[in-house]
């Protein structure tokens, strides 16, 4: 059973993040090349756009895909970055704070994802996985 909670959020991690990364972009390669094609096509003909111009905006598209690319590969380590370290978790005793003087402590018996965020089960409680503070050998 924690085997496979691990490996169920293993297998979601690009979903949740295509999710993301598609929401936090509101400017993307098919609006650039949209307003590229309207600045060439409205271009004063007797003074035309420089190559050089054109080149340099066509590198900028080139560096947005690219960066795009790193932040979408950035945002995949980090979530299975969360999964691996829950996964070592399991079977250690850790303490939570949650916040308002509540401290969780107990030992973890299991991992999920759960609305984007890694879950740890603590005796009968549901923790996230950022609210740990303190870990002990198990």
């Amino acid at each position: 059973m924690i085997t496979s909670s691990v490996t169920s959020a293993q297998n979601t991690l690009p979903a949740v993040t295509s999710q993301t990364s598609q929401s936090s972009n509101p400017f993307g390669n098919s609006d650039f090349m949209l307003m590229l094609m309207a600045q060439l096509r409205n271009q004063n003909p007797m003074d035309p756009m420089d190559n050089k111009d054109l080149l340099g905006q066509v590198t900028s598209l080139n560096s947005l895909q690219e960066l795009q690319s790193i932040k979408t590969w950035m945002q995949e380590m980090v979530l299975a970055n969360q999964a691996s370290y829950a996964a070592n978790l399991l079977g250690k005793t850790v303490t939570a704070d949650l916040g308002n003087g509540r401290i969780v402590e107990g030992i973890v018996s299991s991992a999920s994802w759960e609305n984007g965020a890694m879950m740890l089960q603590i005796g009968a409680q549901e923790v996230p996985l950022s609210t740990v503070s303190e870990v002990k050998g198990g």
